[in-house]
């Protein structure tokens, strides 16, 4: 018994070494951002604010402590260009029909103060990609799966505005 609760103890211990050494050298997950209190509140335009994508935006806001207001106490406004999708065929089966995909989504998007209209992050353009394979007898659920591809795609667009945000406004 003494044996098995010393191994335990050590590899807790080990464990929770790693964990420390990975908080030490910049190790973050996904989503997690340093965002200044003073980006926020932001009022994000340019988008539908009903559409999935700004719906992302805004719940990823929220989980790093920032507010998404549509009036007056915005301090800083994310505006969004360009978002768009596209999908292009990159295999056929051996019949001649679409077998995979490629799915891309770009969005271009910049930060100013609100109150002086100042450019915090100039425009720029992201785009991610990812493939997809099509298998007929799935039916519906290859639509399923095309949604998630695309889910996925506005998640690392996000990712990748909050991260840019981070950056700039340290």
């Amino acid at each position: 018994m003494e044996r098995f609760r010393s191994r335990w103890l050590l590899l807790a211990s080990l464990l929770g070494l790693v964990l420390v050494m990975l908080g030490g050298c910049g190790f973050h997950l996904r989503g997690d951002h340093d965002l200044p209190a003073s980006v926020g509140p932001m009022q994000v335009t340019g988008i539908d604010r009903f559409s999935r994508f700004h719906r992302t935006l805004r719940y990823a806001l929220l989980d790093n402590g920032i507010q998404v207001s549509e009036g007056q106490e915005a301090r800083t406004q994310l505006v969004l260009r360009d978002y768009r999708g596209s999908q292009f065929v990159t295999a056929l089966d051996l019949e001649g029909k679409a077998a995979e995909y490629e799915l891309s989504r770009s969005v271009t998007f910049s930060l100013r103060d609100k109150s002086t209209g100042r450019e915090l992050i100039a425009p720029k353009e992201i785009e991610r990609r990812a493939l997809y394979t099509d298998e007929p007898q799935a039916g519906f659920g290859i639509t399923l799966q095309r949604e998630e591809v695309i889910a996925q795609l506005d998640e690392q667009l996000v990712d990748d505005i909050l991260r840019a945000i981070s950056l700039r406004m340290r």
